[in-house]
Order: C-alpha cells, then sequence, then structure tokens
C-alpha cells in the first residue's frame, strides 16, 4: 500500500509540516502544525493511502510518530 511520511519540524523560528521532504505549511505553534498534519493524514487515509505523521522536538529528535492506515513498515 503506499504511504505517507508527514514531519513536524522546527526551522527558522516556525514550525514546518513537510511531507516527502516537502514544505507544505508554516506554523507559529507546533501544536497547530500537528492539528494541519493529523488533518492532512487522516484525509490521506481515506483515500486510500497509508500515512506516518512524525512530530520532531526543536533539536531534531523524535517526540511522537501517529499511523494513519494498516501498514507494517516503520516509518523510519
Amino acid at each position: 500500500m503506499p504511504r505517507a511520511i508527514l514531519h513536524v519540524v522546527h526551522a527558522h523560528d516556525q514550525w514546518h509540516l513537510e511531507q516527502n521532504g516537502q514544505l507544505l505549511s508554516r506554523f507559529d505553534t507546533k501544536e497547530r502544525a500537528e492539528e494541519e498534519g493529523a488533518r492532512r493524514s487522516a484525509e490521506l487515509h481515506c483515500r486510500g493511502l497509508s500515512a506516518h505523521m512524525i512530530v520532531h522536538r526543536r533539536n531534531g529528535s523524535i517526540e511522537n510518530e501517529y499511523a494513519y492506515g494498516y501498514d507494517l513498515q516503520p516509518a523510519v
């Protein structure tokens, strides 16, 4: 099953939502970036794609990972 990988990362004093290495949106808060990432991931899942959202801390380390859809492959 095809899958999309979304990342919430901190860059240039903003939180970025990226998909497969491309910037989708910028946000002032991490919470808003996570909300949008969850919305987009759920939308992708409704269209038949597996989606993973990986939320990073300011230092770049992984804080959380969320899976949308059935997929046995780890995102990272």
